[in-house]
């Protein structure tokens, strides 16, 4: 390129160029464009280098990056191990206990593990036992293409899931009121379409529970219990029907006489308990019956219950809703042997005393008695002081209202349990009796628990429950007395077990409270939980020895 000195100093300026000097300009715009139109060019290849280099800049990152994760032990994980690690990235092996949102669709565990990468979908597809948690909830549902939908996942979990057992839930709110004519009948048949594909792997169900409410005769559901499967092994029934009428078709369900059952909980009214078959279902290991009906004229009364319980020689835990106090145990009655029954829960109307006598139960060694009914106190207290008297030597934990109890019944309380290790005791007082009877009987019942030294006066006798280690009180009033009481237990027994020897307990060592669960009313935690958390540092309780929790109760415990 040519630069003409001569035209420098006339740019910019208001020359008027001769006609020779136009020409030259002309030809000077000339070369300046095509020395453009070169450096353009030059640039573009420079910048088509530049992404070229950036390009593959990156590429070389992502191809360390790679190399390096190929170097990490979990790259190396063979697909056997990484499938069974999946395997327990379940939040629970109950299905009982999973939170609603976790049902099969995009909030399934295998859905999130199947999409990380590649290799784990393909790891996750091939996993059956994945695939085996089958929990399909509907709440308010009113579409149809909601049931299809549900349908085709039921269809497509039980395919992938091959031939593992299947742990099934189902919970449904019935058919929608809105419903009728041909749409009901439509839905219906999305109902049905989605029972026969559940009932299609009947032969591989090892649990099942169903909840349907209001359930009509008509109901597809109705087919599954007239199902039998092979290997079934847990089943839980909550089925609420239109009509009391109805709830025979739960007591006689082929379901329930399935030879492999072994744990059965009935959840809603079911009518009368001799209708169960009992007979057949002499190899189950646990029961749970909550309240039979609304009406006391089909529920559970003392007779039945003692009848039930001597179909069932095998039972090893046991749960018990009494809602029919009209059944006094009068006359001549069997007594029942339960050689293995270990855990025994009351609810209810808890029986007068001639129930426990009874009852021959060896390895009894967990006794609850709660959410209690007081139509009748007298034969509450006689019932719970029956079966402390009876059990408590062998009982090592135990739960227990103590709403309406007599100060008779706190000292067989503290008289009858000399190994338990575990004691929970809850106030319904808002719901029965005065607000002072937790209080009053923490406050009579603390003393008997400590050594002779943490006593103002004599005793006659020696500390109670030596080997208590574990704490539980649920109360909703009274809270700074107990909290009193609860500080001088702790404080009383844990400085006894590192410091002081008491010749009053002939030998026996006085275990220190290990874990200790406090929930109180909401209106007085923080001031609760400041005592008591004080009042055991100033009496150097050592925190690391001791497991404490104060927390706030649900209101559903309450109404």
């Amino acid at each position: 390129m040519s630069f003409l000195p001569k035209f420098l100093p006339l740019l910019d300026t208001y020359h008027i160029p001769s006609l020779e000097e136009v020409y030259q300009l002309k030809a000077q715009l000339q070369e300046w464009d095509d020395i453009i139109a070169k450096v353009a060019a030059d640039r573009k290849a420079l910048e088509q280098v530049q992404t070229y280099l950036k390009d593959q800049h990156e590429l070389c990152v992502e191809y360390r990056r790679r190399h390096i994760a190929a170097l990490e032990p979990t790259q190396r994980v063979p697909d056997e191990i990484l499938s069974t690690i999946f395997s327990h990235c379940f939040p629970n092996s109950d299905i009982q206990q999973w939170p609603e949102h976790m049902c099969i669709g995009k909030d399934y565990p295998a859905v999130a593990l199947s999409g990380v990468c590649r290799r784990w979908r393909r790891v996750a597809l091939t996993t059956p036992r994945l695939w085996s948690y089958i929990f399909v909830h509907f709440e308010h549902c009113s579409r149809y293409d909601t049931l299809a939908l549900s349908t085709e996942l039921l269809q497509e979990w039980t395919c992938r899931s091959r031939a593992c057992p299947i742990f099934v839930r189902v919970e449904m709110e019935g058919v929608p009121a809105h419903l009728s004519g041909a749409s009901l009948q439509r839905w219906i048949k999305e109902e049905k379409g989605f029972v026969d594909v559940l009932v299609g792997s009947v032969g591989r169900w090892a649990s099942l529970s169903m909840s349907v409410t209001e359930v009509e005769r008509t109901s597809p559901f109705l087919a599954i219990l007239q199902e039998q499967p092979p290997f079934l092994r847990s089943v839980l029934l909550d089925v609420s029907f239109g009509g009391e009428q109805d709830t025979a078709v739960i007591a006689n369900a082929p379901l329930l006489q399935t030879p492999s059952l072994r744990s059965c909980t009935l959840a809603r009214p079911c009518g009368r308990i001799t209708q169960l078959p009992a007979r057949r279902m002499g190899l189950l290991t646990e029961l749970v019956i909550e309240s039979l009906s609304t009406k006391t004229s089909v529920g559970l009364g003392a007779r039945d219950a003692l009848w039930l319980l001597g179909q069932l020689p095998r039972l090893v835990r046991a749960s018990l809703y009494f809602d029919d106090d009209r059944q006094p145990m009068s006359g001549t009655a069997k007594s029942v042997s339960l050689s293995k029954l270990e855990s025994l829960s009351l609810k209810g109307f808890v029986i007068d005393g001639r129930f426990a006598e009874l009852l021959i139960l060896g390895s009894l060694h967990t006794l609850a008695v709660s959410s209690l009914k007081l139509r009748n106190p007298g034969w509450q207290k006689q019932g719970i002081r029956h079966f402390l008297s009876h059990f408590g030597q062998h009982l090592q934990a135990v739960e227990l209202d103590v709403s309406e109890l007599d100060a008779e019944t706190f000292m067989t309380l503290a008289d009858r349990l000399p190994n338990v290790a575990r004691l929970k005791i809850t106030d319904f007082a808002k719901r029965y009796g005065s607000n002072t009877i937790c209080a009053t009987m923490l406050i009579g019942l603390v003393p008997w628990l400590l050594p002779s030294a943490w006593l103002d006066g004599p005793r006659t006798s020696g500390c109670r429950m030596s080997g208590l280690k574990q704490f539980m009180v649920v109360c909703r009033y009274e809270t700074r007395p107990i909290a009193e009481a609860l500080v001088q237990l702790v404080a009383g027994r844990y400085e006894h077990s590192l410091f002081h020897d008491d010749s009053s307990v002939s030998g026996a060592r006085i275990h220190a409270i290990e874990k200790l669960e406090v929930c109180f009313h909401f209106r007085d935690r923080d001031l609760v939980e400041d005592f008591i958390e004080t009042g055991l540092r100033k009496r150097n309780v050592d925190f690391s020895s001791l497991d404490i929790s104060i927390s706030q109760p649900a209101e559903s415990l309450w109404y």
